[in-house]
Order: C-alpha cells, then sequence, then structure tokens
C-alpha cells in the first residue's frame, strides 16, 4: 500500500477488496450518504474556543470554487461514491 498511488490504491480496493476491512465500512458509509449529517455532542468534552478562524473567507472561497464547476463536476464533489 505505501508503494501505491491514489489510483492504484482505489483500483486494489474495488478489484480484490483489499485492505479486507475496508469494504463493509465503505459499504456502511455508502447507505448513511443519502441521510443528513446528525452532530454527535457530549456536553463538557470540549471547551468553545475562539481560533480567530476566517469562516466568512473560508465560506466565500468555497462557493467561489463550486461556481467554477459544471453540473457533473458539481455532483461529483458532492457525491463522491457515485464516481463509476
Amino acid at each position: 500500500m505505501a508503494e501505491q498511488d491514489a489510483y492504484e490504491y482505489a483500483g486494489d480496493f474495488k478489484t480484490n477488496k483489499q485492505p479486507r476491512w475496508l469494504p463493509a465500512l465503505y459499504i456502511h458509509w455508502l447507505k448513511l450518504f443519502p441521510e443528513p449529517f446528525k452532530w454527535i455532542v457530549v456536553p463538557g468534552l470540549f471547551e468553545l474556543e475562539d481560533e480567530q478562524v476566517q469562516i466568512e473567507k473560508i465560506v466565500l472561497t468555497a462557493f467561489q470554487m463550486l461556481d467554477l464547476l459544471d453540473i457533473k463536476k458539481t455532483e461529483k464533489m458532492f457525491m463522491p461514491h457515485r464516481l463509476t
């Protein structure tokens, strides 16, 4: 695996189901893709801190990038499991 590039690794995964534990996890996540994301909140686990992250700039940049994509590329961006 350490000597494979991303395409070789993906090909080995799709063809040979390697590594063995990953296909079951992949299939499980495929079933969850259509469901809306649900936050997991454990009170007191983390404290909120102001990290000075420029959220507005990140969101604006993401929307600018999405504006550059055609419909097919946009679909692949949001539904990566449909790359076949």
